[in-house]
């Protein structure tokens, strides 16, 4: 939920997964594999930017579905600690490569945390509507290492929305670790 600035630098992801859930909903109508892939600055301020993307392979057209596509989230912030206590702000563009996949959205991030606990309060923009929909993510989380179980977390999160889908609540479980390469940059 916060970021925590350990060393300036360059990292950057990728994996493909069996189906992209995000905040508790299925990405497309048929479950399929997604590639995803992202790349981050952050330097020894706490200062970050960074792009995230996943393939949005929806072979379910005929069925409704709007086809192929792919998500391109850039964002940028700031993240610090403070006598133990972590602290977030950034901000987060969600775009997309077919239009009649969806229009995009943009956030204002806002996150907290003390040991293992996080609060995360992400305040959006759906650019799809003709008149704009707001809507708030609500986050609380938990770093299972405190009981033993390394780079495993929880978090609870609620969505509310202007729009027609109202409320909505997930729980997220998750496992998060790093693979050295032994490449510098």
């Amino acid at each position: 939920v916060a970021p925590s600035v350990a060393q300036a630098g360059v990292s950057t992801n990728a994996g493909v997964v069996s189906n992209y859930v995000f905040r508790g909903l299925q990405q497309t109508q048929k479950s399929g594999p997604q590639i995803q892939f992202g790349a981050d600055y952050e330097n020894d301020s706490g200062i970050y930017v960074g792009l995230w993307g996943s393939t949005l392979f929806d072979d379910s057209i005929a069925d409704g579905g709007a086809g192929d596509s792919l998500e391109i989230d850039v964002y940028a912030g700031w993240g610090g600690e403070f006598d133990g206590i972590s602290l977030g702000a950034g901000v987060t563009y969600y775009g997309y490569t077919d239009k009649d996949w969806d229009e995009g959205y943009q956030e204002v991030n806002l996150s907290a945390g003390y040991g293992p606990f996080g609060l995360g309060v992400d305040l959006g923009e759906d650019l799809n509507l003709d008149t704009d929909s707001g809507y708030a993510v609500y986050t609380l989380s938990l770093d299972m290492g405190v009981i033993g179980a390394e780079g495993m977390g929880i978090s609870y999160g609620a969505i509310k929305s202007d729009g027609e889908d109202g409320h909505a609540t997930y729980v997220d479980v998750g496992y998060a670790g790093s693979l050295d390469m032994g490449v510098d940059i």
